[in-house]
Parts: structure tokens; sequence; C-alpha cells
């Protein structure tokens, strides 16, 4: 069985790259994107089994053609969307735009990996230490 795979949108490089390696720790097959418009790049040639987007990264009114196309590049991946502020209108949008969930920033891998749990995708108990195998 292959690992379950997660693909990280944040342009912050440094942030982008402690998540990236945080799930690869947690056994996760895990890549990062810096921008909205290669993640359809990305998606033409890699299936993730999850998206983990910043939803601010995007002008609002632009997230359901977004979330649409990624969505037609790769129906079966779980687009989660990140955000810093509640703002119930949002979350109706997103969430009838087709995303899987909302996750609160800052981001929290513990209710991450609960979410995924539940669905019964395989996750590692914790980090993987050095000279572990997954």
């Amino acid at each position: 069985m292959r690992p379950t795979s997660i693909l990280i949108v944040e342009r912050d490089r440094q942030l982008r790259n402690g998540l990236v390696e945080i799930f690869r720790r947690y056994g996760f097959q895990a890549w990062g994107c810096s921008r909205e418009r290669l993640v359809h790049r990305f998606l033409k040639h890699f299936r993730p089994d999850y998206l983990i987007a910043d939803i601010s990264m995007s002008d609002r009114s632009q997230m359901p053609a977004l979330l649409s196309r990624w969505k037609m590049s790769s129906p079966a991946t779980h687009v989660i969307l990140e955000y810093s502020f509640h703002d119930s209108d949002l979350r109706h949008t997103a969430l009838s735009a087709g995303a899987f969930a909302l996750i609160v920033k800052p981001f929290l891998v513990e209710p991450f990996l609960r979410m995924i749990r539940q669905q019964g995708r395989p996750v590692w108990p914790g980090p993987l230490t050095e000279g572990s195998t997954a």
C-alpha cells in the first residue's frame, strides 16, 4: 500500500518546507507548491490524496473557480483550505464549491491526522525518528 499523499500550497517557503518535513516524518508522501497556478501543472502528473491550501492565497471571489479547476484535474483529491478568520459565508462558499474541509490557522497537525484516520487512511502513530523506516 502506498503512503497517503499530500500537497501543501503555501507561499512562505520556510513554512511550506517545514510542513512538508513534518508530514514526511508522519509517513506521508508530501510535496510543496508555492503558487496556485502551479497546482494545476502538478496535478497533471500526480494525484495526491489531500491538498492543503491557505485560503488567503487567492482572492475570495476566485475561490470557487480555483477549487473547480483543482477538482477537475484530480477529482479524488480532498481539498482542505486553511483560514485565519471566522467567516460563515466563506465556509459555506468553500464547502459548496467542493472543499473537503476547512481548518483554522495556525495549522495544527494533530486535528488533520485525526480527520485522515477517521477516513480509514493509514497514518503513522507519531513522527518517524531518524533511522526509522516507513
